[in-house]
């Protein structure tokens, strides 16, 4: 793929804006600083073969109207999608300040974790409840900006014009989209999102916000972006209070429901998942040491209403009136981590064996793809030869009836010293191919008489109306040896047989002619 380095867009101007800085890049896009009239924005610019691509095309076509009127305090929206340059971009208006990514690497207090996540919490159900689902919630596309302004939610959507299909197969080959450490199992799967997928993504981040690291991440050199995204389905996470002591039984028992890789059992709503940390952060240990304090004071934002659908329990809070003993939790979870590990283990063997069948059935299409160019470059050139030998053909035809009549004249003036006087020409027509073309009734047909002559001026004998015919293009004559046609000069030709002609060549009864664009027969 040809595109241009980073540093090529810059101080370039797309569409309205100008391109000011790089502020991030991904996968398939990257993300610049921009202004226009005086107003700076956030513009996302995709590669361009991905523009290029007709699905992505129709996908930003659709994403663009179907997101037009999405608008929470918490969401920063998109507010343009365009192109230019054969690049699509997506703009949004600018925010200068961290990303919660810049918060994380060491423990956060519930209390804090719970202030800077909840307005996230409340866009997400927001756009859950109109049908949509995120797909790409991480700490990078949480915005903290300066002074009092509240967290928000960017990049809306974007996960959904991306390629789909099975991450780890697209891992494999260099080509992922989304960020391992915070992929659902059922989009490691290449499954349908929904929001349930935003949720497992929160989950994660207040895992790290809380631990102090993901529950998945590479833990060495040998550890690539398939492996992370492989043990969201395959492995359990580390639990979270052998991390961080300070956490209680409950926020645990709420950080592993929400990483439930069942979706139907993680909470009914991103706001559930919050008030089951609110409702166990009271028996949470006190944190010595770990606060990371944040220089705004975050506003408590009040949760929205859970999203309930006929096919979505409802929430159960994490703990009773009467909280079971942390040992009874611990064991409970272990058998049913158990249960879990041995039925995707189970799946996982399965969906390998379709992989390995699946990888025979494409290497196989692939040596037989080979084959067929093979022979598809071997009949092109057979093609191509054949075509060759056709007009040599036509060639040696026309030269094999000059020498005929010349024979034959050779023959008449040996036998009688002089040829006797000629009667006059024998009659000729030509007949137009596709008469309609040049304005001419069905069937056009001249009289050849000697001295004709063919083209587009209103004198021509043979008269064309044909923008390719020039005005004065050929004549026809008769001669000692035949019928004679001449090309006078044109731009476009004259032919006998396929062949283009350059001065004068003898015709017979049944030659093809063209002049120009224009077939005819002489007959």
């Amino acid at each position: 793929m040809s595109e241009p380095t980073i540093d090529a867009f810059l101080g370039r101007t797309l569409g309205p804006y100008r391109i000011e800085s790089l502020v991030g890049q991904g996968n398939r896009a990257s993300v610049y600083r921009a202004s226009s009239d005086g107003q700076e924005v956030a513009i996302r610019v995709f590669d361009r073969d991905l523009s290029a691509d007709p699905d992505f095309a129709e996908r930003f076509r659709a994403q663009g109207t179907a997101l037009a009127g999405v608008r929470h305090p918490h969401l920063l929206a998109n507010s343009r999608y365009a192109q230019a340059g054969g690049h699509a971009y997506i703009v949004r208006p600018y925010v200068d300040g961290r990303t919660l990514r810049d918060l994380l690497g060491a423990p956060l207090p519930v209390d804090e974790a719970l202030q800077l996540l909840r307005p996230v919490a409340a866009a997400l159900d927001f756009v859950h409840g109109r049908g949509l689902a995120h797909g790409d919630v991480k700490p990078g596309n949480i915005l903290l900006p300066p002074g009092d302004g509240a967290t928000l939610l960017a990049d809306l959507g974007v996960a959904q014009l991306l390629p789909r299909g099975n991450s780890l197969l697209k891992a494999a080959t260099g080509r992922y989209y989304g960020t391992p450490e915070y992929l659902s199992p059922e989009q490691v799967h290449g499954l349908p999102l929904d929001g349930r997928t935003d949720s497992y993504a929160l989950a994660v981040i207040l895992y790290e916000a809380l631990v102090g690291r993901p529950p998945f991440r590479a833990e060495g050199t040998a550890d690539t972006p398939r492996t992370v995204a492989a043990r969201h389905s395959t492995a359990p996470p580390p639990k979270p209070g052998a991390l961080n002591p300070a956490l209680g039984p409950g926020v645990e028992a709420a950080l592993l429901r929400g990483l439930d890789k069942d979706p139907e059992r993680r909470f009914a709503s991103c706001a559930a998942l919050l008030d089951a940390l609110d409702g166990a952060r009271d028996r949470t240990l006190p944190v010595v040491g770990m606060s990371v304090a944040r220089p705004v004071a975050m506003p408590r934002t009040a949760p929205l209403e859970p999203v309930v659908t006929p096919d979505t329990p409802p929430a159960v809070p994490v703990q009773d009136a009467e909280p079971a003993p942390a040992e009874d939790l611990a064991v409970r979870h272990a058998r049913e981590l158990q249960a879990l590990t041995e039925t995707y283990e189970a799946r996982l063997a399965g969906n390998v064996e379709a992989l390995r069948d699946r990888d025979a059935t494409i290497e196989t299409l692939t040596d037989e793809l080979t084959v067929a160019r093979a022979r598809s470059v071997r009949l092109a050139a057979q093609v191509a030869e054949l075509e060759l030998l056709l007009r040599d053909q036509e060639i040696l035809a026309a030269r094999v009836r000059e020498l005929k009549m010349a024979l034959a004249q050779a023959q008449r003036d040996a036998e009688g010293g002089q040829a006797a006087p000629s009667e006059g020409p024998p009659a000729a027509r030509i007949v137009i191919v596709e008469p309609e073309r040049c304005g001419l009734p069905p069937e056009a047909g001249f009289a050849v008489p000697p001295g004709d002559s063919v083209g587009r001026h209103p004198e021509s004998t043979i008269y064309i109306n044909d923008h390719f015919v020039s005005a004065r293009h050929a004549q026809l004559a008769w001669g000692p040896s035949g019928w004679l046609l001449t090309d006078l000069g044109t731009t476009n030709g004259t032919y006998v047989n396929g062949q283009r002609i350059s001065g004068s060549v003898s015709i017979a009864s049944g030659d093809i002619l063209r002049f120009g664009r224009v077939q005819a027969s002489f007959i």
